[in-house]
């Protein structure tokens, strides 16, 4: 009998730090699950109805999880198709811009460049989901050590970053060599093509193509525009077309005007009327007439009134050439807030 009954009081011992353990209020453990766990510690014949509960809760949470996944995988099938859609547009212009980028007598510019295929495309979503669970995690553990950053401001600054990524990732190596973009350029290395690197060109160079790809940007604009319009159709809105670009800082740190000039042959392939104006902050900069027909200098003056108020004003001198001719005109503008 003491046998047995010193068994049974070290089963109860053992029991009850059992129960203890699973109710510890450090464990994350429904609020009524652990409440029937401490009553059913100096009642275990309560044990079975708890058990009931348990399978009851974890039945309701298994059908719960199956639903989520289900509406998961749904919406999986659906940014999948809409990225195939994308994709397929996205596809369509890349050739679009590759023919615009690489055609013409002069500079051009070639890229290594193609559109993801379907298991890639796949690929791309899982990824950003990983990335998407990465960041919210991130986010939950920030917010537990106090950091104030707002859930608006996480879903903005989230939002932002899938878009870069996703159309970054969207568009992959043409399988053409490591090499995404290569410039022809008959006035760069003696004109053999070559890799372009941003820290291998000098600021005249990258002047020169930007200036190059800016205005291949503005014809593919049209062609992208018109691509889908009938032959007749096509033909009037290309001559209505008309497309305007503003470079600040243009020939600011140019050494070899030849470069320009190069680059600028592009525009001779753009449909319809286009305007380059460029905003230059050289003071000793030599206009070329025959590129740039209109040149306007403007001057900035300030003057201090007899009540010791300041007003500033822009001078401008403007200069067209007219039939060879260099014809100039003057003109102001003040009205005390211009700078």
């Amino acid at each position: 009998m003491k046998t047995a009954s010193a068994n049974r009081e070290i089963a109860r011992t053992q029991y009850e730090a059992a129960v203890d353990r699973e109710a510890d209020p450090n464990r994350p453990l429904d609020p009524a699950i652990r409440h029937k766990l401490e009553s059913a510690r100096k009642k275990p014949e309560e044990i079975p109805a708890l058990l009931a509960t348990v399978e009851q809760t974890l039945d309701w949470e298994r059908t719960l999880h199956a639903s989520a996944q289900e509406g998961l995988d749904k919406v999986q099938v659906e940014l999948v198709s809409i990225l195939q859609g994308i994709a397929g547009n996205a596809s369509v212009n890349l050739m679009r811009l590759k023919k615009v980028l690489s055609g013409g007598e002069g500079a051009k510019i070639r890229l290594n460049v193609m559109v993801a295929n379907d298991e890639q495309i796949g690929t791309v979503l899982e990824r950003t989901v990983d990335d998407i669970e990465t960041e919210h995690t991130r986010f939950k553990e920030d917010q537990a050590k106090g950091r104030n950053i707002s859930e608006d401001q996480f879903s903005a600054r989230l939002t932002s970053s899938v878009r870069e990524t996703v159309y970054q990732r969207m568009f992959v190596n043409g399988g053409e060599g490591d090499h995404l973009i290569t410039i022809e350029h008959p006035n760069m290395r003696e004109g053999r093509p070559f890799r372009f690197e941003k820290d291998g060109i000098s600021g005249g160079q990258a002047t020169a193509l930007t200036l190059l790809w800016t205005i291949k940007l503005a014809e593919f604009a049209v062609v992208r525009e018109t691509a889908n319009l009938s032959s007749t159709t096509r033909r009037r809105a290309n001559t209505a077309q008309h497309s305007i670009v503003i470079v600040d800082g243009l020939f600011s740190d140019l050494s070899k005007p030849e470069l320009i000039d190069e680059s600028m042959e592009a525009m001779q392939g753009i449909k319809g009327a286009f305007q380059l104006i460029g905003l230059i902050h050289s003071p000793h900069y030599r206009n070329n007439w025959e590129r740039f027909p209109t040149l306007i200098i403007g001057r900035k003056v300030a003057s201090i009134d007899d009540r010791g108020r300041k007003s500033e004003a822009v001078a401008i001198e403007g200069k067209r050439q007219v039939r060879g001719r260099v014809m100039a005109l003057t003109y102001g503008a003040s009205d005390g807030n211009a700078a």
